[in-house]
């Protein structure tokens, strides 16, 4: 007897009965027809997945940003806040965290030799004459952190103080000749090591400055030299006057400086916890990060693959900028650690992203007005509901995007066109 149910392969929305009898007649030769094709089916054996022949993974560690490879134990800490040096070039810094664990370090002559904690303090100093020299600061989230501060000016023992030429001091030394060592970073114009005759502690008078006027923005701007300083936060001298320079600013760099300003060695470590992406143009061999640009040679051992030729934040012109504000960048949310470089009509875009699930993400640009390596923020895509401090200047909020919720904002550094 024929089975006259109908199959899955059968729609069951078929002809009415008042189609007439041909109607399911065709129904019924239908079914009969699919019960038969399902029946062979089920009669053929499953044949086994052919193996697929697995190729050996070639790959290879660049180590991209950090002056070491990580093999024998050695890395630079991911943030200085604070660093003191010693006679014979030993430098002792303060990490408030370090990814690795290493809250104390201490680096000479260019390699990192120590972990100790000698207490660190870049914001006091004594002279020669036993006077306390202190920047007075006002910390920005005084009850969870003590890195992320605004400076208000220096005091002598607890005395305010007039320092002319000066803008935002972020750190003090003694130079062997008993002058005051200032450096003068943050979002200042100057980003320099200011040396000060303080003879006559009532009136400080400027005498010499190392260091490139305006920093990273001088020159070329971003274009990665010796003398061009940012986010200074230690400064100090040994005993044969070669300073030393420590800037953490989403990253760390180290130098070592002769009197005269050469370039005797350097250290970094540009990473927390970012990522790099390779420039599409260039099949990889430019890699961007958030603030970094790198030209890489994959021919070369590890750590010494890549030339470090741009940093891109300029916290002078655009002090608003999110890769510069340590609560937008680092905490919370890590909202700025994953670029991605695009090319829009030839011009050159960096989508930035955070660590969790990018809630937003912010637009950078480049190549405008001859601003060399910069990238000047131009817009944040966020949830409507999520505000996001720290957009790059103006902002312009638009209308939702979809019945889910989702808007867009919009931040201008101000500038444009």
């Amino acid at each position: 007897m024929t089975n006259t149910k109908t199959p899955p392969c059968v729609r069951q929305r078929g002809p009415s009965r008042a189609a007439g009898p041909l109607a399911w007649l065709v129904l019924v030769a239908l079914a009969s027809l699919c019960n038969i094709a399902q029946a062979q089916l089920s009669a053929v054996p499953d044949l086994p997945t052919p193996a697929l022949p697995t190729a050996k993974l070639e790959y290879d560690v660049s180590w991209v940003g950090n002056s070491f490879s990580g093999a024998g134990d050695k890395w630079i800490q991911n943030f200085f806040i604070h660093m003191n040096t010693a006679a014979d070039g030993s430098c002792f810094t303060w990490s408030h965290w370090d990814e690795g664990g290493k809250k104390f370090g201490v680096y000479r002559d260019g390699d990192v030799v120590g972990n100790k904690d000698v207490k660190a303090n870049s914001l006091k100093v004594k002279d020669k004459q036993g006077r306390l020299w202190t920047i007075e600061v006002q910390y920005t989230d005084p009850k969870h952190q003590e890195w992320d501060f605004v400076p208000k000016g220096i005091q002598c023992d607890g005395k305010d103080l007039a320092f002319p030429d000066l803008f935002q001091p972020t750190a003090l030394a003694l130079a062997n000749d008993g002058r005051l060592m200032v450096a003068d970073s943050l979002a200042g114009p100057r980003q320099q090591v200011l040396f000060y005759d303080i003879s006559d502690p009532a009136y400080p008078k400027l005498t010499k400055a190392l260091g490139d006027y305006g920093g990273i923005a001088s020159g070329t701007p971003g274009q990665v030299t010796p003398t061009k300083f940012w986010g200074i936060r230690g400064i100090g001298m040994d005993g044969q006057d070669n300073v030393y320079v420590a800037m953490s600013e989403m990253g760390t760099v180290q130098r070592k400086l002769t009197p005269e300003g050469k370039l005797v060695w350097e250290l970094y470590g540009h990473f927390f916890v970012d990522v790099a992406c390779a420039d599409p143009l260039t099949d990889g061999k430019d890699v961007w990060a958030v603030q970094e640009h790198y030209a890489v040679d994959y021919a070369q051992p590890a750590a010494k693959q890549a030339k470090w030729l741009g940093y891109s934040l300029d916290r002078h012109k655009y002090p608003n900028d999110p890769r510069g504000l340590m609560f937008v960048k680092q905490q919370g949310e890590h909202g700025l650690t994953s670029p991605q470089i695009v090319y829009l009509k030839g011009k050159r875009f960096m989508f930035v992203g955070g660590m969790f699930a990018s809630n937003f993400i912010n637009i950078f640009r480049y190549d405008r007005d001859g601003l060399g390596e910069m990238a000047i923020p131009s817009g944040t895509a966020t949830e409507a509901h999520r505000p996001q401090s720290g957009c790059g200047g103006i902002q312009r909020e638009t209308k939702h995007t979809s019945a889910a919720g989702v808007g867009r904002r919009q931040c201008y550094d101000g500038d444009r066109a």
